[in-house]
């Protein structure tokens, strides 16, 4: 443990002094002394009750340590940075101050349900192959009111062998594990590298591929988790924020280029290699499109809206077989007569 590090009750703690503990939920923060007693409380409240909860304040000025050392629970160890080092380095250091078995990195504005530990340690435990157990979520504002209720990650239901999953992470248009809800092997984190600086934004995504070439998967339905959506978030910040959804632009491209560099490094087969290439240009494809039609839910007229999904099919002509362009012209324009108009001025623009 690093000289930063004690308990909530001030002194010098060290992770053996736990024996036998299994389990680390590790939460790092930033100047979210609020949201952070919340994540805490959630964590605390386990039905499942062997674990560590390790803070990693990344040098925060907003009281974080003393609402921490509010708490009097030997569980917990508070490990402060004595600068702020960024987001990803402040998450590996979670990881490398860990020394438990299984790991959950937990972002400081969500929050767990009372049954996640037990559900999750049950599949792991139950599963040698398994690297990374993901639960069902729900999606909740600035005040944890929920949005969206149980939802799960499409495809990813029971046991995922590592070719399926990459397989589905390669051709989502979205991401394909929900990482709040996410509970790891520490090895397969470990062995993986972690999170990378230059794969910023969206660093869990590269690492979640990276793990797959060692692991299997497995996905549980039930909503365990509170995913927070707010103006304050990371990913917010990459797009726009309205009410209480967002849509980010360039996420389509952000991930398109995270698969693309995966594998140059992985070095996959030349079919395997081929094929997952043309799954990620289809996903970039309907994710473009999907992009279009968020920023439509979100009040952009259905002129602009043309305008833009044409600008995307004189780049890419692909974009009039993918099945997202005209869910999105049916739901934007409707009618037979709108349709055939749009139809006209996407051929011509391809």
């Amino acid at each position: 443990m690093d000289s930063g590090a004690s308990s909530n009750g001030g002194s010098d703690t060290q992770a053996e002094d736990l024996g036998t503990t299994r389990v680390t939920v590790g939460i790092p923060t930033y100047n979210r002394s609020s949201w952070l007693r919340e994540a805490m409380e959630s964590v605390l409240a386990q039905s499942y009750e062997d674990f560590r909860l390790l803070i990693c304040d990344n040098a925060s000025e907003d009281g974080t340590r003393d609402m921490v050392e509010s708490f009097r629970d030997e569980r917990i160890v508070y490990s402060r940075s004595p600068r702020n080092i960024g987001m990803v380095p402040n998450f590996n250091r979670v990881m490398n101050l860990t020394d438990t078995e299984y790991l959950m990195v937990l972002p400081d504005d969500d929050a767990l349900y009372p049954d996640y530990l037990r559900s999750t340690v049950a599949v792991l435990d139950a599963h040698p192959s398994v690297g990374v157990v993901h639960t069902g979520f729900d999606v909740v504002d600035h005040s944890s009111t929920v949005l969206h209720g149980g939802l799960v990650m499409p495809g990813s239901e029971g046991f995922e062998p590592r070719e399926r999953f990459l397989e589905r992470i390669m051709s989502t248009p979205i991401g394909a594990v929900c990482w709040s809800s996410a509970l790891l092997r520490t090895r397969a984190m470990v062995d993986a590298d972690g999170q990378r600086p230059s794969d910023e934004p969206y660093a869990d995504f590269p690492l979640l591929m990276r793990i797959a070439l060692g692991w299997d998967y497995f996905s549980l339905a039930a909503p365990l988790v509170r995913l927070r959506v707010h103006e304050e978030s990371g990913t917010a910040a990459l797009g726009s924020f309205i009410g209480g959804d967002y849509y980010v632009s360039q996420q389509p491209t952000i991930l398109f280029d995270h698969r693309m560099r995966f594998l140059e490094e992985a070095r996959l087969e030349p079919e395997r290699d081929r094929r997952y290439r043309a799954l990620a240009k289809r996903a970039y494809l309907e994710g473009s499109v999907e992009t279009i039609a968020a920023r439509a839910r979100l009040g952009a007229r259905w002129t602009s809206t043309a305008v833009e999904l044409a600008r995307v099919v004189r780049r890419h002509p692909r974009t009039l077989t993918v099945g997202s362009t005209w869910r999105l012209i049916g739901a934007q324009l409707g009618g037979r007569r709108a349709k055939r108009a749009a139809l006209r001025v996407l051929e011509r623009a391809a």
